[in-house]
């Protein structure tokens, strides 16, 4: 037989739709040949990584099978193992596939001319998977055979192929202020569940925020549990997030540059599938939501000082999350925790110098302890957020 240098490539291709595949899933790449005249059999050598990668089987495709159904055939070589530099476990196969075993002697077969896949190869992707991000299949060499039993050299390709991990769970126990016992610890006596919180996720390196349909592999959700524990889940493995949490009548708990993946001796990342985050102690007393508790916050609570849970006042959002301590009353033990925080702001959000000045008087020059003396000066509720606005 001859070797000939022949002007044709091929492709290797996924089935995986996206160019993805979970860990443990079976994962089939088609070699298929283009501009090829009169081929009966094809050999591919193809380059993978063993420690994502496990082989399975080769099998011939369904076009090529019908060129010769009752003689197609599949040939394979296992080739040597070996680690690059960066530590990664490498393997080499040869696969392959042709129209009969004896082409040529007394078998006549009139062979694939134009483009044709010729194999399929099945890997399983590993459950060990130490890197996140994309992995290639390389065909290193190849060749293909015609009817005159000629070989013909094949240029190299190579595809990728991005593995998917399981996605990872941020979780903790919020730590807010109004709510902790005389150990300083979150009390389990109430439910700390409410419809005005909420949590927030952003990709730390982009900065965009994360919506529910922007988790991996699965809707991204987030949850506050009644004892106060929470969950985000849904996040992709390998990448950085800052998180907020908000929770009324307290500053935001902030988590900024979380780490969901670790290296390991080679400096490749490995995924974390859990990770624990804690928002600090959130101070009580931001009656208005704006990570600073100044002379406006204890404005409202005085406005809505004595309205219960069952009185009409008691509706007006404000009005709830001036009650603090959510024991259904606005009362002095709501007031106590924005004097005793007065003049404070949220660091973890604002920043050291975030705040240039804090508010000690309203416009009309009441100042916090004539407010106090005289609630009746103090201006209605939609009057100071208006106040309060054009500062």
């Amino acid at each position: 037989m001859n070797e000939v240098e022949y002007d044709a490539v091929y492709d290797v291709d996924t089935s995986i739709s996206g160019d993805d595949v979970a860990v443990g899933d079976e994962l089939k790449l088609t070699l298929s040949v283009h501009q090829v005249e009169k081929l009966v059999a094809g050999e591919f050598k193809l380059d993978y990584l063993s420690d994502v990668f496990t082989y399975d089987r080769v099998e011939v495709t369904e076009e090529f099978r019908s060129l010769a159904p009752n003689t197609v055939t599949t040939s394979f070589v296992d080739g040597e193992k070996w680690t690059d530099e960066d530590g990664r476990e490498h393997h080499w196969i040869q696969v392959g596939g042709a129209l009969s075993k004896d082409f040529g002697y007394g078998h006549p077969v009139s062979g694939a001319t134009g483009n044709i896949p010729i194999v399929h190869v099945y890997f399983t992707a590993s459950k060990d998977v130490r890197n996140l991000g994309s992995y290639p299949f390389a065909i290193t060499t190849s060749q293909y055979i015609d009817q005159s039993l000629s070989k013909k050299t094949l240029r190299g390709s190579t595809a990728e192929v991005e593995v998917y991990t399981e996605p990872t769970t941020l979780s903790g126990r919020v730590n807010l202020e109004a709510y902790l016992d005389k150990n300083g610890d979150l009390r389990n006596d109430i439910d700390y569940r409410d419809t005005r919180s909420y949590i927030r996720v952003w990709d730390a390196e982009t900065g965009e925020e994360l919506l529910p349909l922007d988790g991996y592999r699965t809707d991204l959700s987030t949850n506050l549990n009644d004892d106060g524990t929470f969950s985000i889940k849904g996040l992709k493995p390998g990448k950085k997030y800052d998180v907020e949490f908000v929770y009324p009548g307290h500053f935001a708990g902030v988590a900024k540059e979380i780490e969901t993946s670790t290296p390991d001796e080679a400096g490749n990342a490995v995924p974390v599938h859990n990770v624990t985050i804690d928002f600090g102690l959130q101070l009580a007393g931001d009656v208005d939501g704006d990570d600073v508790i100044d002379i406006y916050d204890v404005a409202v609570i005085l406005q809505f000082l004595g309205a219960k849970a069952e009185d009409g006042r008691y509706g007006d959002y404000l009005a709830q999350n001036a009650d603090i301590n959510r024991d259904g009353i606005v009362d002095d033990a709501d007031l106590n925790f924005a004097l005793h925080n007065y003049g404070k702001w949220n660091e973890a959000k604002l920043g050291r110098n975030g705040v240039k000045r804090i508010q000690k008087s309203l416009p009309n020059g009441l100042t916090l302890k004539e407010m106090i003396n005289n609630p009746d000066r103090i201006p209605g509720v939609e009057a100071l957020l208006s106040l309060k606005k054009a500062q």
